[in-house]
């Protein structure tokens, strides 16, 4: 077994018993981060597991963030109501760029439609966030399944203006040594599904067919998601908007859609 001075571990709310008890023999210093609320599968004894090794006087709570716009984590608050503790809004202290928002579409669209208006508002962003974009941000494209990520990328490609521009991110599979899942520095647009983007942050992220696979995604899906943007939140639709999403987009929490 390996061991290590420290060791840093992300996405903690999503560990099984086996991974924290693996983890917690390769070193006797170990920093253990996560949030329930992002618990995105159900089997994970996450957080719980965590609370075993490691001694209660050593657990933080984190009192602001300063990535998530005020209307995003408005939107975040209204998926997944905090009990207990500060609202994501209350703890807010974001110092991006102006013009924070969540667009959503009133109506549905087919699928092209909806690959159609996405490419249009990545054509502009890729040129008004491009200076955050020379720094590391990327801009984010979630689908439902994934063989979805290949039809947005196809779709992207035969834009002269998106062209080479965006890239599939997933993880290596078995038997593939030699895939790098490294983010590409000169594809700033990512195509990932939604159990694939957690722990992932975007500038803006286009959150497309979002009631397709709709009946397998829990409220922590839905918080998961929304929360991966920092500044501007596209939602778009097949058929029928969630309701989790509709509510949690209304001011007074009622589906208008």
């Amino acid at each position: 077994m390996p061991r290590y001075d420290a060791l840093f571990i992300d996405e903690a709310q999503d560990l099984v018993q086996e991974e924290v008890d693996l983890v917690s023999s390769w070193s006797e210093s170990r920093f253990f981060v996560g949030d329930d609320r992002q618990k995105i599968y159900g089997e994970a004894e996450g957080l719980s597991a965590v609370r075993q090794v490691v001694p209660p006087e050593h657990e933080r709570t984190l009192r602001f963030h300063y990535r998530v716009a005020p209307p995003i984590c408005r939107m975040a608050d209204r998926v997944l109501i905090p009990h207990g503790g500060d609202s994501l809004e209350s703890t807010c202290h974001y110092n991006g760029p102006d013009g924070a928002t969540v667009n959503v579409l009133r109506t549905p669209r087919t699928r092209t439609e909806q690959l159609n208006d996405a490419a249009e508002r990545l054509k502009e962003q890729v040129r008004v966030y491009s200076d955050y974009i020379r720094d590391g941000d990327r801009i984010g494209i979630v689908v439902a399944r994934r063989e979805d990520r290949d039809q947005v990328l196809n779709h992207l490609e035969q834009d002269s203006d998106l062209r080479d521009k965006a890239q599939i991110v997933r993880a290596r599979e078995s038997g593939e040594a030699g895939y790098d899942p490294a983010f590409a520095d000169d594809r700033p647009i990512c195509i990932l599904t939604v159990k694939g983007c957690k722990g992932l942050e975007f500038r803006t992220v286009h959150w497309l067919f979002s009631d397709e696979l709709s009946h397998r995604h829990e409220n922590e899906d839905y918080y998961t998601v929304v929360t991966r943007a920092k500044t501007r939140l596209d939602i778009y639709y097949t058929a029928t908007l969630p309701g989790v999403l509709a509510r949690a987009h209304s001011e007074d929490g009622t589906a208008s859609w």
